[in-house]
């Protein structure tokens, strides 16, 4: 049995010098790479090959980061509710310095079983990136919802790490946006902390 053992215990250790030794030798005979293109292609020219070269200057990008026009029109349009749909409007400004908040991407999100909230259990809202409505937002702050299916949403704001649910300034309740077929819904100036 101790025999059984004391080869098994030889084999790891044979396994794991072998294992030790391949990733050292790949490395012994090279100098290391003496910028990130010569990391990305390192048997290249140091050129990327057919794909495009992506480099994450980390978030939040500063003001000169970006050309806001390409994110942000300079204006928006409010359209006239569907047969079947409505149009949900209304401003975001920054509470610091009153100008217009410029958000990631809104949109509306649903409550989901709003009769549990009696029986003392958390709120549950649901969200999606590809159905949800999802609004176009102009450089002053000014957005537009369009064809939005009539219903009771809240007001979200997605970021790179999450949504998070706008509440208001005053009541630090959720805003709660009612959506009904034919109307246009004006949630006024919404201020974001």
């Amino acid at each position: 049995m101790k025999l059984k053992y004391a080869a098994q215990l030889i084999l790891l250790i044979f396994i794991a010098v072998i294992g030790i030794g391949a990733c050292t030798s790949q490395h012994s005979d090279s100098v290391p790479p003496t910028s990130s293109i010569e990391a990305a292609y390192p048997e290249g020219d140091g050129e990327p090959m057919e794909q495009d070269l992506y480099i994450d200057q980390g978030y939040p990008a500063g003001e000169d980061d970006y050309d806001i026009d390409a994110f942000y029109p300079q204006s928006v349009e409010v359209p006239l509710p569907g047969e079947n749909t409505g149009v949900v409007t209304g401003k975001l400004i920054s509470a610091d310095n009153q100008e217009p908040y410029l958000a990631p991407v809104l949109y509306l999100g649903k409550y989901q079983n709003p009769e549990q909230e009696a029986e003392g259990l958390p709120k549950a809202f649901s969200i999606s990136t590809e159905t949800d409505p999802q609004a176009v937002q102009s450089q002053d702050g000014n957005f537009v919802f369009s064809n939005v299916d009539p219903g009771e949403y809240r007001l979200f704001i997605w970021t790179p790490m999450n949504f998070l649910i706008v509440d208001d300034a005053m009541t630090h309740e959720n805003i709660v946006v009612q959506v009904d077929i034919g109307e246009v819904t004006d949630l006024g100036i919404i201020v974001i902390p």
